[in-house]
């Protein structure tokens, strides 16, 4: 197996209280506690197309290709976990903490400083919280760092200064944050996305397949355009709510409710309200192909 030096966030997730569950309600109970609150943590890692790196005793590692999409992982698992039935009456919550950096890969194992980093984030959290880094609110859409808020500063192992860490705070409500599933969720509403291209009004029920959309006549929406890839992207349904991910060359621009025009590339980011999608170049007042889109 070769060895590989790649930008990735892990993230460390820990079941809290687990040696006292353990002491108090016996091995066998204890364990089908953990066991049931780890599932619904790689459920969803897997919803957001993360790799489970390793799962030891109470903790899941796990691996993302940005920040953005890490952070909102995090806050899923949260929403998981605070939303789980008990376990043999036994409320299970998790303390999460990540960090975005550079990460060696041999035979699939993760080593380095990004690593140790983001198991120092997992240690500092409490239950219920999300801890990060100063470099990992950077590396967030804007979109997103009004999650963010600075928490501490700390010492670790390693470095010679104390980092900037941040706390996530997922429970804030859709109006000020652009996360919490107030606005996104679909499934239990049936509310739908709806696409206007061109003059054509396409409706995307809340429990389709992946809607691609690119320049290749295989596309679910055929998008012209010298700067669209083949497969541009496609619109994906996780945990309930619709999320653009880019897969260009070019990237993709958004604008939400009129606000500031987001850049992805090879990212994603969840829709809500209404807005305008351009593939492969910036939005143009007036420009054919730009894609409107509206969450009844």
């Amino acid at each position: 197996m070769g060895v590989s030096l790649e930008k990735y966030a892990i993230v460390f997730a820990d079941v809290v209280g687990s040696t006292s569950l353990y002491e108090s309600i016996g091995d066998t109970l204890a364990k089908e506690c953990i066991v049931t609150i780890e599932s619904l943590l790689i459920d969803v890692v897997k919803d957001y197309k993360g790799t489970v790196v390793e799962i030891v005793g109470d903790e899941v590692m796990c691996r993302f290709d940005d920040a953005t999409t890490a952070i909102y992982a995090a806050c899923a698992m949260q929403q998981a976990a605070e939303s789980s039935a008990p376990v043999n009456g036994v409320q299970m919550s998790v303390r999460i903490g990540l960090h975005y950096g550079s990460v060696i890969t041999e035979a699939e194992r993760m080593f380095g400083d990004t690593v140790n980093t983001a198991a120092r984030m997992a240690g500092i959290a409490l239950g219920q919280q999300i801890i990060t880094t100063e470099s990992t609110v950077n590396n967030l859409l804007p979109v997103v760092k009004g999650l963010a808020q600075e928490f501490d500063r700390v010492a670790v192992k390693g470095k010679r200064k104390e980092i900037v860490v941040y706390s996530i705070q997922w429970r804030q409500d859709i109006s000020a944050t652009v996360f919490a599933t107030k606005g996104l969720a679909l499934s239990e509403t049936g509310e739908r996305l709806a696409l206007q291209y061109r003059g054509e009004n396409i409706n995307i029920p809340p429990k389709s397949a992946d809607f691609i959309m690119g320049r290749s006549t295989e596309c679910d929406l055929l998008v012209s355009g010298t700067k669209v890839s083949r497969v541009h992207a496609r619109l994906e349904i996780k945990r309930g709510k619709f999320v653009l991910v880019d897969q260009s060359t070019n990237g993709t621009y958004v604008v939400i409710n009129q606000g500031e025009p987001i850049y992805l590339r090879r990212e994603s980011l969840p829709l809500w309200g209404n807005g305008i999608i351009a593939l492969g170049e910036s939005i143009a007042e007036g420009s054919p192909d730009l894609i409107h889109y509206y969450c009844s």
